[in-house]
Order: C-alpha cells, then sequence, then structure tokens
C-alpha cells in the first residue's frame, strides 16, 4: 500500500503522469507536446530502491518519528525550501526509518526535476525576465494595465451570449420536438426522443487530449439548448494508451457538461446490435469519423442497429480532414509529389457502385491519369482503403446533415454525396485571446513551427528545409517543437523520438513540450509557420499562435482560413510558392510596425471564427436542417387521379400527403396529373446490363438489387419510407443507396381469400416492415397467414368527396311532384368487375325472387295498392374473370326473362363524368360480395347519399358501415354483438344488412388449396397458386337479399315522399364524422373521405418510421465481407479450392483400392503377394539388362 502511496505522490508532485511521457504522439491536438522525460532513469532507479528498502526492512516496527519532523529535517539538511507539500495524515500512523529516507529521497527528486527544467528554459531563453514579472505582477493588481508596449483588448468572453440567439435555438428545439408528434400525443418533454441527442467519440472524451474537446463542446452546447445528452463510446482510453488509466475524473467532466448516460466500451463486449442499451429514443446521432477501421466498423454496426430501431433518428457525421479515405490513401502513398487534390479525384471516381446514384450515371469508375495512385501504395493499403470507401461513403448515405470543419472538407462531402446537405462546424479554439498582456515585439526572436508527426506536417517542413530556410535571414531562429519529424532540420535517435539534435545552427528542436512551455515558446518568437502542402482541417497550431498575438504564414492549404475567413494577421501563400512564404517570415521578423497590425489583428480573427459565438451559429444552421428536413415518402406505383382502383388512391395518397409541411412525395412510376409539390421518377427494375460502365469493384456475391437496379435519386438520397400498392402484387427487396437501414417499407395490400398465397410470404418477410389493410377483416388475414401482427394496421381506403359533392346535382329527382316522383323507378344498382366474389350472380338471383313475375303487388309487400313495383336494376362490368359460360347464360335467362328491368351494361368503361352520373341518377347501391378488400364504390355512394345493401358482422364493410348505422357513439359490439355474428334486422341510416358466415371457397376462382387469379390470364382463367391456408369467403343468402331491397324500396319511397313536403332532399346527418388515434371512423361516413384522413396517414407513417424495423437489408460493409478481399487473397482462395478439389480426388482413388483391396482379399486373391511378386520380377529384369549394357 505504502508503495501505491509513494508512486502517486511522485505523480503528484510532478504535476503529470507517466504515461504522458510514452507515446506524445497519441496525446491529440491539444496536448501534442510535453516535457521530454529528462528524470525517467531516477524513476526507474527510486522504484527498484523502494522494492529494496521494503525487502530490507519490511520487519521494522519503529514507528516514533512522523513524516512531518521527516519533512522539517529534509527542508533544513538538503535545502529544500520550494519543496512541494503533501498531505501525510493517513501516512502518520505508521511511518519507519525507511519510509522517511524514502520520502526525502522523492523530495529531493522532484527538486532536482525542477532545476532541470528551469535550466533547460533558461538555456532556450524561455525564462521570464524581470520586467516580464514586473508587468504581470502590475496586471495583476491593476486589472487593465497600461505601461510600455500593452495592449488593450475587447474581452471575448462568449459565456455572455445574446438572448435572441438562444430563443433561435429553443425554437430549432420545440421544432423538432413538434415534428415527431403525432395526433394523440402531449409536448414533447425535456428527455422525450424528440429531444434527445447521442453523441459518438471513439473514447471517453480525456483532459489531454485537444481534440476531445470538440465531442464536449457539442455536449456542452447541446445541453444548454435544451436537449438531453447522452454519450457512447467505441472503447477505453486505456486500451489505447495505458491499461492502468483511470478516467474517473474524465466521467465525472462529462457529468458537469451535461451527460445523462454513458454508453460503452463496444469493442471490449458485444457490438451495439447485440447488447440490450435502449437506443429507441433518440431525435439525432452525432458522431466524429476517424480513419481507425475498428471504430467505422462500430460506427456502422451502431447507425444500422439505432436506424433500425427508429428510423426518424437524424444521423449527422462530422469530418475534422478532408474525408477518410483520402487521408488514409495519401498516408501510405510511397510518392510524396502526389497531392490529396489527386487523391480525392481518384477516390470519387471508385466510389463502390452499389451506394451511387443517378448522378454518377455515364461517369468512368476510372481515368489514366488516376491509375498510378493506388499503385504507388502497398497491397495492403489497397485493401484497406476499399473497406474505408466502402463504409464511409454508407455513412454518409445515412446522413441527414453532413459537417465538415472547413470549406475543403464542405467540397469533398458535397461531391462525395450530393444529395445530402452539407454545414460548417468550426470548433471551439482551446485557447481563446484573452486581456492579459502579452510580449512585446522587442522581447520576441525567431519563428515557430510546431506540431504532431502526420504526413502534412513532415513534408511541409522537409520542403520547408529545402525551399525556404535558407533563405531565412541566420541570425533568427527556427523553433521545432511537437513530435513532427523533419530529418532534414532535426535528427532524432531511433530509441527516442524525443531526443533530438538541430542540423543547422539557427535551429532549435523542443521536442513534446507542455501546454504552459508551448504557450511560453509561442509567446517569445515573432511569427509561426504552417507550411502545409496539402488540404488539411482548421490547423490547431494557427489558431494557438493568433489566439497569442503572434501573426502566422501559411500555405492557402491551411483549412483555417478560406475565402470568408481572412485576417490580416496571417500571410497566406499559394501552395508550394517558397518566395511567399520567405518574404512574410522576413516581414514580420524585421518590420514591427507591420508586426504590431498583424498582432493586434490575430487574437480577434480567432474570437470571430473559432469562439463560442461562431461555434453556436454553426450549429443552430445544423439544427435548422434537421428541424425542417422533410420525412421523404416515395409512393412506388404508378398514380392516375381517373385511373383503376389502385392507381387512383396513389395518387390521392400523394396529394394527401403532399399538403403536409412535413412530407416531401415522390411517386416511383407515372404521375397523371401532375401534383404541386410532388415529384415523379422512373419507377426500378433489376436489368441485367450494369447501369455504369467501366471496371466494377462489386462482386458479383452482392444481390442482383443491389448490383443492378440504377438509383432514380442523387447520391445520398435516402427514403423515409415507401408506401407500395401495385397490382400484380410484386415485394422486391430495395438498394441500400436510396433505402437502407432507417428506410420503411409498407405495403398496401387489399386480399379477399382468407389468407395469403404461401409463395408470397417469404418475400414479404424479406422486403416488407409493415402492411396495411384497408379494413379489419383484411389485417386479420395477414395475422392469420403468419406475418407478424404487431407489425400491421388498419389504413382506411379513401374517396374524393370534393370531386362528388361539388357538381352534385339532384334537383331533378328531389323537386318532382309526387305523381312524377312515382312516375320514376327505384334504380338500384352495381359498379365493378364481373368477378364471381363481387356476387353479381347472387344480385341477379335475388332480383329475379322479388320483382320479376309480380304482375300485382300487395300493400303489405310494396306499400303500393294494387301496382307493380317502378324498379329497375342497373348491373355496370368492366373487366371479366372467373364466371364460366353456364353461369354467364344462367344470368342472361334471367335478364331475359324480368323483362327490361335489369340493364347490364358490360364490359364497358366508363370515364369519370360518366360514372358519376350513374351513381347520382340511382338510389340504392347493392353489394352482396362474397370477399371484398374494402368497396370503394360503396363509399362512394353512401357519400352521395345512396343507400346501400351490403354485408355486415364480419365482413370488409363493417368499417365504414357500423360507423353509419350508430345513431349515437355507442360501441361497436353493442350494434353487431359480441360475437360478430348477429346483425341488426332493420336497417339505419341507408345501411341495409345483410347476414353473413365464413364459408369455404368451392368456386373459381378457388380450386382446393389454391388460388387462380395470378399472372398469366387467358380467357378469363388464370394460374393457380397455393395459399397458406384453404380459401374462404362470406356465404350471403339471396332471400336475404331480396328481403333488404324490398326494405331499401318502401324507404326510398318514403323518402321522396318527405321530400315533396320540403322539396329538397336534405343531407344525411351521418356525413360529418372524425377520426380516432387508430384511423378507424368514429361516426359519419365523411370520415372516409380523403379531406379528412390527413390525421391517420400523418399518425400512421410516423407510427411506421418510430418502429422497429424488420426487412432484410443487405449487410455488405463488414471488412469479413467478400467483396473487401483483394485480388490476391482470391487468387490464394481459387488455389486452395483447387488444392481441395486435387485433395478429395486422391482421397476418392485411395478409397476406391481399397475397396478393390478388401473386395480381393474377400475373394481369396493375395493382392500384396502378386503385386511384390511382379515389382521384384520387374525389378530383376531391369537390373540384368543395366547391367549388361554397362558391361558392353
Amino acid at each position: 500500500d505504502f508503495l501505491a502511496q509513494a508512486v502517486a505522490l511522485r505523480r503528484s508532485m510532478l504535476g503529470q503522469r507517466d504515461d504522458e511521457h510514452r507515446n506524445p504522439c497519441r496525446h491529440g491536438p491539444r496536448h501534442w507536446f510535453r516535457v521530454a522525460p529528462r528524470t525517467k532513469k531516477s524513476g526507474v532507479g527510486l522504484l527498484l530502491v523502494s522494492i529494496l528498502l521494503y525487502l530490507l526492512f519490511s520487519s521494522s516496527s519503529d514507528t516514533s518519528e512522523p513524516f512531518s519532523e521527516l519533512n522539517k529535517k529534509g527542508s533544513s539538511t538538503r535545502g529544500a525550501a520550494n519543496s512541494p507539500s503533501f498531505d501525510d495524515t493517513e501516512a502518520k500512523q505508521g511511518s519507519s526509518p525507511w519510509t522517511e529516507w524514502l520520502s526525502a529521497a522523492i523530495h529531493e527528486e522532484a527538486l532536482s526535476i525542477q532545476r532541470l527544467e528551469q535550466n533547460a528554459l533558461d538555456k532556450l531563453g524561455l525564462a521570464e525576465t524581470k520586467q516580464v514579472k514586473k508587468t504581470k505582477e502590475q496586471k495583476e493588481s491593476e486589472g487593465k494595465g497600461t505601461s510600455g508596449k500593452k495592449r488593450r483588448r475587447n474581452d471575448t468572453a462568449e459565456d455572455d451570449l445574446e438572448s435572441k440567439t438562444w430563443d433561435e435555438i429553443r425554437r430549432l428545439v420545440k421544432m423538432s420536438a413538434a415534428s415527431l408528434q403525432t395526433s394523440d400525443h402531449q409536448a414533447a418533454s425535456s428527455d422525450s426522443p424528440s429531444s434527445r441527442f447521442l453523441v459518438v467519440w471513439p473514447t471517453i472524451p480525456v483532459a489531454f487530449k485537444g481534440s476531445d474537446s470538440r465531442a464536449l463542446d457539442a455536449i456542452t452546447f447541446l445541453t444548454s439548448a435544451g436537449y438531453y445528452v447522452d454519450l457512447m463510446y467505441w472503447h477505453d482510453y486505456a486500451d489505447e494508451i495505458d491499461s492502468t488509466y483511470d478516467d474517473t475524473a474524465d466521467r465525472e467532466r462529462l457529468v458537469h457538461a451535461g451527460v445523462h448516460r454513458i454508453l460503452g466500451p463496444y469493442k471490449e463486449f458485444a457490438p451495439l446490435s447485440q447488447s440490450p442499451t435502449y437506443v429507441a429514443g433518440y431525435y439525432s446521432v452525432v458522431t466524429w469519423l476517424w480513419p481507425d477501421m475498428g471504430y467505422l466498423k462500430f460506427l456502422v454496426d451502431s447507425l444500422n442497429h439505432i436506424k433500425r430501431v427508429n428510423g426518424l433518428t437524424h444521423f449527422v457525421p462530422v469530418v475534422d480532414d478532408v474525408g477518410i479515405t483520402p487521408r488514409f490513401i495519401l498516408s501510405g502513398c510511397n510518392n510524396t509529389d502526389r497531392t490529396i487534390g489527386d487523391v480525392i479525384k481518384y477516390v470519387v471516381a471508385k466510389r463502390p457502385r452499389v451506394l451511387l446514384g443517378k448522378e454518377a450515371t455515364g461517369v468512368p469508375t476510372e481515368t489514366g491519369d488516376l491509375m498510378p495512385v493506388l499503385d504507388e501504395v502497398n497491397e495492403w493499403t489497397v485493401w484497406e482503403s476499399k473497406i474505408f470507401l466502402k463504409m464511409e461513403l454508407y455513412l454518409y448515405t445515412l446522413a441527414d446533415v453532413t459537417v465538415g470543419i472547413n470549406a475543403h472538407a464542405i467540397e469533398y462531402l458535397k461531391t462525395m454525396a450530393p444529395a445530402v446537405p452539407a454545414r460548417q462546424l468550426s470548433y471551439v479554439s482551446p485557447v481563446q485571446p484573452s486581456s492579459a498582456f502579452e510580449v512585446p515585439f522587442t522581447s520576441r526572436s525567431g519563428y515557430l513551427f510546431f506540431g504532431y508527426n502526420n504526413f502534412a506536417n513532415n513534408a511541409g517542413m522537409e520542403w520547408f528545409a529545402q525551399e525556404v530556410l535558407p533563405y531565412i535571414t541566420p541570425d533568427e531562429k527556427l523553433h521545432l517543437a511537437g513530435t513532427v519529424v523533419a530529418p532534414s532540420l532535426c535528427k532524432c535517435s531511433l530509441l527516442d523520438k524525443t531526443d533530438c539534435h538541430p542540423v543547422f545552427p539557427n535551429v532549435v528542436c523542443h521536442g513534446p513540450l507542455t501546454d504552459e512551455r508551448l504557450d511560453a515558446l509561442i509567446q517569445s518568437v515573432r511569427v509561426a509557420i504552417n507550411p502545409v502542402l496539402e488540404p488539411s482541417g482548421v490547423a490547431t497550431k494557427t489558431c494557438r499562435a493568433m489566439a497569442h498575438g503572434t501573426p502566422v504564414v501559411v500555405t492557402d492549404m491551411d483549412g483555417t482560413f478560406d475565402k470568408t475567413r481572412i485576417s490580416t494577421g496571417a500571410v497566406r501563400c499559394p501552395r508550394g510558392d517558397a518566395r511567399c512564404i520567405t518574404d512574410g517570415i522576413n516581414e514580420f521578423l524585421t518590420d514591427e510596425r507591420r508586426w504590431d497590425s498583424a498582432s493586434n489583428a490575430a487574437p480577434g480573427f480567432v474570437s470571430k471564427y473559432f469562439g463560442r459565438k461562431r461555434y453556436m451559429h454553426d450549429w443552430m444552421e445544423i439544427l435548422e436542417d434537421l428541424a425542417s428536413k422533410p420525412i421523404e415518402i416515395v409512393i412506388e406505383g404508378d398514380s392516375s387521379k381517373f385511373g383503376e382502383s389502385m392507381t387512383a388512391q396513389n395518387w390521392h395518397i400523394a396529394n394527401l400527403l403532399a399538403r403536409n409541411d412535413q412530407f416531401h412525395v415522390t411517386v416511383m412510376g407515372k404521375l397523371t396529373p401532375p401534383i404541386k409539390g410532388v415529384d415523379a421518377v422512373k419507377g426500378i427494375a433489376v436489368t441485367p446490363q450494369a447501369p455504369f460502365p467501366g471496371k466494377d469493384d462489386d462482386p458479383s456475391s452482392y444481390p442482383d438489387y443491389e448490383r443492378m437496379v440504377a438509383s432514380p435519386f442523387e447520391t445520398g438520397f435516402q427514403v423515409n419510407i415507401v408506401i407500395r400498392q401495385s397490382w400484380p402484387f410484386t415485394f422486391p427487396r430495395l438498394p441500400l443507396k436510396f433505402c437502407g437501414a432507417g428506410c420503411r417499407v409498407g405495403q398496401i395490400l387489399p386480399w379477399e381469400f382468407g389468407s395469403l398465397p404461401a409463395h408470397w410470404m417469404s418475400d414479404i418477410d424479406a422486403g416488407l416492415d409493415w402492411m396495411w389493410a384497408p379494413s379489419e377483416y383484411t389485417r386479420l388475414m395477414y395475422e392469420r397467414s403468419g406475418f407478424d401482427p404487431t407489425h400491421t394496421s388498419v389504413l382506411s381506403a379513401g374517396v374524393d368527396c370534393v370531386r362528388l359533392l361539388s357538381t352534385a346535382d339532384d334537383k331533378q329527382s328531389n323537386h318532382l311532384s309526387r305523381s312524377e316522383q312515382y312516375k320514376r323507378p327505384v334504380i338500384f344498382f352495381f359498379t365493378g368487375g364481373f368477378l364471381p366474389r363481387k356476387g353479381v350472380d347472387i344480385m341477379v338471383e335475388a332480383w329475379e325472387k322479388t320483382f320479376c313475375n309480380k304482375k300485382k303487388s300487395t300493400s303489405a309487400q310494396f306499400g303500393l295498392d294494387g301496382d307493380k313495383p317502378n324498379v329497375r336494376l342497373l348491373i355496370h362490368t368492366s373487366y371479366e374473370l372467373g364466371y364460366s359460360d353456364r353461369q354467364i347464360s344462367e344470368m342472361n335467362r334471367i335478364i331475359k326473362k324480368c323483362d327490361g328491368s335489369i340493364e347490364w351494361k358490360r364490359k364497358e368503361w366508363m370515364d369519370d363524368k360518366a360514372h358519376l352520373d350513374l351513381m347520382r341518377a340511382a338510389d340504392v347501391y347493392v353489394a352482396p360480395f362474397r370477399s371484398e378488400g374494402f368497396g370503394l364504390p360503396i363509399v362512394e355512394s353512401l357519400v352521395l347519399g345512396k343507400s346501400a345493401i351490403i354485408p355486415l358482422g364480419g365482413s370488409p364493410a363493417d368499417d365504414y358501415g357500423v360507423p353509419v348505422m350508430a345513431t349515437t357513439k355507442i360501441q361497436q359490439k353493442e350494434v353487431l354483438g359480441e360475437d360478430h355474428d348477429a346483425i341488426p334486422q332493420s336497417h339505419h341510416h341507408g345501411i341495409y344488412p345483410l347476414h353473413v358466415a365464413q364459408t369455404e371457397c368451392t368456386q373459381y376462382p378457388c380450386e382446393g388449396h389454391q388460388l387462380c387469379v395470378f399472372e398469366p390470364c387467358k380467357n378469363r382463367k388464370c394460374a393457380c397458386r397455393d395459399l397458406v391456408s384453404a380459401p374462404t369467403w362470406l356465404k350471403i343468402d339471396p332471400a336475404d337479399v331480396g328481403v333488404q331491397m324490398v326494405a331499401a324500396y318502401q324507404d326510398t319511397i318514403k323518402r321522396w315522399s318527405r321530400g315533396e313536403q320540403e322539396l329538397s332532399r336534405p343531407e344525411p346527418h351521418w356525413f360529418s364524422g372524425t377520426s380516432d388515434k387508430h384511423g378507424a371512423v368514429d361516426k359519419g361516413i365523411m370520415g372516409f373521405c380523403f379531406s379528412s384522413l390527413g390525421p391517420t396517414y400523418r399518425d400512421r407513417i410516423l407510427e411506421t418510421l418510430t418502429s422497429q424495423g424488420r426487412r432484410r437489408i443487405t449487410q455488405i460493409l463488414s471488412p469479413e465481407a467478400p467483396e473487401f478481399t483483394s485480388a490476391s487473397k482470391r487468387k490464394r482462395k481459387r488455389v486452395i479450392r483447387r488444392l481441395r478439389t486435387f485433395a478429395s480426388l486422391v482421397a476418392s482413388l485411395v478409397a476406391l483400392l481399397g475397396a478393390l483391396f478388401i473386395v480381393a482379399n474377400c475373394l481369396g486373391i493375395n493382392v500384396f503377394k502378386d503385386a511384390y511378386l511382379k515389382l521384384k520380377v520387374t525389378y530383376s529384369k531391369y537390373t540384368l539388362v543395366h547391367t549388361k549394357s554397362s558391361i558392353e
């Protein structure tokens, strides 16, 4: 225990941990520069001496002298007047002679370290002069001094933000919350899904890594804006650098910054997709991308999982540099003349085709001048770059907003994924300008470069040494700090990279420095430089120098500056312009007036562009994009306002959703007529011909729909939800390029025969997330067929009430006199397909028994004394399928028998106006269907005020028939009964119910367990396929239909009678209705108008997007997948495959010989003996021949 205390004491005295000396280049931009471990040997020796003393004196029990006395003795005997103090409370209870000696040794070592560091600073000229010390003392006492060259500077504390800016941010928070609320939800709370952010970082952000401040800045801002923030990390910092690192203090910093939950690590344990971590409630995920294979794989897995759990979760990837793949390729490039611009062109051209959009069609995947790029790197880099590129582009396609740190990154992001908005987010500089005194020009000398070991820094300084250094005044020294590797300037030991010696006398090699020493060094030089030759992010070195009032000379590759960020505190030269850089450095070194002007402007530049206000402004733009981003809806299938049933429904759904500003609708198919705000693109199909020419890195192992489907959208466009409705029904899987993990696919599937086709189920499970039924009757079919009932719901079909009622004119029937009214027949009508399931034969049979051969009618039956009922049946059929010639002949016989009371418009297609005229002229709609998906003509008739004879009590018509029948808000069971079998005997408000019972379908199109309605169809017959279970439909009694026809006739006559008194027929009071949260109509047929279904469709879409995705998506981004295998690995696999084939042939041959041997032995043949004798004879003959030849 005491040894542990001693080590901790030593660290507290040194003010830093040992691990900070181990690998300075891993500490990040903010703390690259550490004091070299000059006392490394003495520290090891101290530990060895401690162990030795413990072994020698462990038995000692002398505890007479406390630590306080030892401190006094040490101070007097060793002159340790400035020795650091420590708390000795716990040690007083058990001190011993060896502990006294050990404590004194620790104090002595601390003093030695202080003396060594002070001497080093004195040699480097960095020790504070008496004048500087006096000035600082005056500053502390007077607040704002003005002596000598001291300058006044405006305080740039950005914590005092303007209230109107915060009000705007809070408005965006409320917008994000409101966009996700369904119609029955209340206002979102602070921890609701619409107010939760997830920040993803590779590790727990540690205090001494400058780059980690980005995560803390984001967390602090988002919590201040009112968001609920969680942090998720990949692996512990201890796993990266030091296994003994304790991140307790770092976790406390996160909690203090506002983090609610810390999730991770997921590298050491199961990935997020296999963990029980709750991630369903996030409004957005923000993550910074780093070129680490494992980290990117973790991001892909995590984003896939989060998007699968909640499709509305936004994703914001942040790029600090010019992309992941270009930097990785450039780091392994053997040709130092290769620019990152060349690499970016190559990367853009080699983007994986499976993720590209329509703008890449016709673009070659490679060009001749770009081919050498990957030839200049090793094979392993080529293989890894393909994986990086695949994962990087996939993450961009999942993004709602991509974020870059400078203009170079923004341009790259827009090129990679043009459909995704790109925003700039400048970070908060780790060193902010202050009003403290800065060292004047006359107290400074020399110029400085500091940075860590990376390609851009190393190459830039090597170029500087060759092209610029010889032309700088030799009297001015170049200070080189950090872990940058520049052999032309500093020769470093192979074993200890911090042990460096200058090559030239005007160069000083500092190595890693602490923050305090680095700041002192920056304030001691007149200019800082950054001769970077490749595009880079915002340079911390540049911001840090300018924050201290030190002018800078940089190239135009430094991302700190761009067209919008210009400062007189810097000289910005074209890349590779040695003369410009030389002149800029010499000017700042010699011209005090120019230096003063630049020094005064530099801090203001940092405050304006890299302060908290600028950071907050950038975040506001990102939040604005997220809050205003519409939900992308694609309706798959042709859409025509006056088309057939499904195409008309598609058009009206598109028109309905387009009125909601929260949605943006695209029709994938034909759209006629056009709808304002709705786009139309060509439908997709799997085509054998590749849509993109040139060589293809994507192997044939990808599914066809990934390789051979051309996207109708730009790269990066992601659909939120796809609504499918078309005939014939198909369920193709959609490609990742526009329908990834966050995409949901919903199928509107009207079906009528009890269960779904068996051959559909595998495609439905693989390609659909939700199934929407037009009625509860149909939804139960999905459930009986085996589809997950938790992913089914009722999405009612709708009718165009505006079209139906805007031109309605029933004055002809409403204003007839009583005598004229009786002269007009009561018209019963039907319109639809000529199909057995529609029950046309039932209707004709019922008509024959009810109204044919009735020469005289009794008043009890028809309400007319002795008169024949004046009735007419109008049947309009379009397409035909299923009825046999015998059945058609029988119906023709009945029509002829009924003496003209039945009119059959067979195979007659009507335009919309003629169809409306037909319905308006009729009185009672007759629909004795055996099976139906919904019944749109029935609803249209009810909207027009017509009566309807329909099956109820377990039929698709229950959804609208029962509410219309209910005169008050009563439960459905009160109308239909508990078991839905009993139905009212009397009609209510124009609904005349028919008794129904489920029965097995024995008539065509049913044949046993098969249903014959599938393509191809010929001669009124179609192909047959098995259903999940035997097909069923409804049993309708023709006599029941006749009874309801008589009731409808009588009520119509009575209504006409009232109409003569009122001179007009009032609108039925059941027209008004409201939609509840489940989409069912609470009361009224008007609830099925598209003008009333808006809230229902909106809630269904949000419900689907926030639910668990269930369809299968292609997992092509794992490094273990076959598409990431390099050419050499594929060749190796081919060789192994051939060897295995050869081995199997040899094994087969051996087995055959073994079998022959067994058979021979069974037959008594001594195979081995015969073979041996033959070989012996052959060998003897050969020996004799050879001997004879030798003699001759």
